[in-house]
């Protein structure tokens, strides 16, 4: 299963900028590695996910590095936390592109962006040694 190509541009487009350079293009360019990556550690069997679920993972992949309206308070310079990025990025998918994605997908999406800060999978914890 693939991302319908109407959600898939629609993301592109707010990620790419008019002229195809600078931060948007950066932004676009991260990403497609990140999905390449994320498919790449899917195909090793090293992540697994039901086949229904990929297009969630794609979609989270590209509201990850959607930009954000306010920048993410951080007393430094140090990048936002993962867990504020992603709660992030799934409240301005919502907002921005709620009415033209289908609601389950963005709710399969949501959950996953709002689970992805998690130390450890869920039902898989780490044995003291």
């Amino acid at each position: 299963m693939s991302l319908e190509p109407s959600v898939r541009q629609l993301l592109e487009q707010a990620l790419a900028p008019a002229g195809g350079q600078g931060a948007g293009a950066r932004l676009l360019d991260s990403a497609q590695r990140l999905w390449a990556r994320v498919r790449k550690l899917l195909d090793m069997g090293i992540i697994t996910a039901d086949a229904s679920k990929l297009d969630a993972l794609e979609l989270a992949t590209l509201a990850l590095q959607l930009p954000l309206r306010e920048p993410l308070s951080s007393p430094t310079l140090a990048p936002a936390p993962l867990r504020d990025r992603a709660e992030a990025s799934a409240e301005l998918l919502v907002g921005e592109f709620g009415e033209q994605i289908d609601e389950a997908l963005l709710d399969q999406t949501t959950r996953l962006l709002h689970e992805l800060p998690q130390k450890s999978p869920a039902g898989r914890r780490r044995q003291p040694r």
